[in-house]
């Protein structure tokens, strides 16, 4: 067994140093308890709030959001004390690190861009709805080359003008 340190998640239930509780917001559950995001809120008896405001970093994301761990610090300088969960966390492996663990000012790295296709019907952008589709289709994130596609395979490279 390799040595390390387990990090555990903040969850519904999950309390700070100064008696405030987590609230998540994710749907993501483990073992039957809502996980926190970094951004989620922290409720006090008294009635003021926290955010969360560092985690897992790049370690563990849910839709570029990190984790919100046991240590994870919050808006007014509070840290997330307790877990309700025993061994559910991320494991650092010893002399290792995250990039981003309970780093406040870590943002997660966008994702590449990705290629939408339309279909007949489809909105747009501007509230209109698409009636007629093309079969010409970029390919490259630069739209240096473009290809015309019939029943889903590409028939010839084409320049510009969409001319073959």
């Amino acid at each position: 067994m390799e040595n390390g340190t387990t990090h555990l998640f903040a969850t519904a239930g999950s309390k700070t140093e100064r008696r405030g509780w987590v609230i998540p917001t994710s749907p993501r559950e483990i073992r039957g308890l809502r996980i926190a995001l970094v951004g989620d809120v922290v409720s006090y008896p008294d009635g003021s709030q926290a955010v969360i405001t560092d985690g897992a970093g790049y370690g563990l994301t849910n839709s570029f959001v990190p984790y919100a761990l046991v240590g994870s610090g919050l808006s007014n300088g509070d840290r997330v004390a307790t877990s309700l969960l025993d061994d559910d966390g991320l494991f650092v492996c010893e002399g290792e690190t995250i990039e981003g663990l309970f780093d406040p000012a870590y943002v997660v790295p966008s994702a590449p861009p990705r290629y939408r296709l339309a279909v007949r019907g489809s909105t747009t952008a501007r509230g209109g709805v698409l009636r007629d589709t093309t079969g010409w289709w970029k390919v490259d994130a630069k739209g240096s080359k473009q290809f015309r596609f019939v029943s889903g395979e590409a028939i010839a490279p084409v320049n510009r003008q969409g001319t073959a």
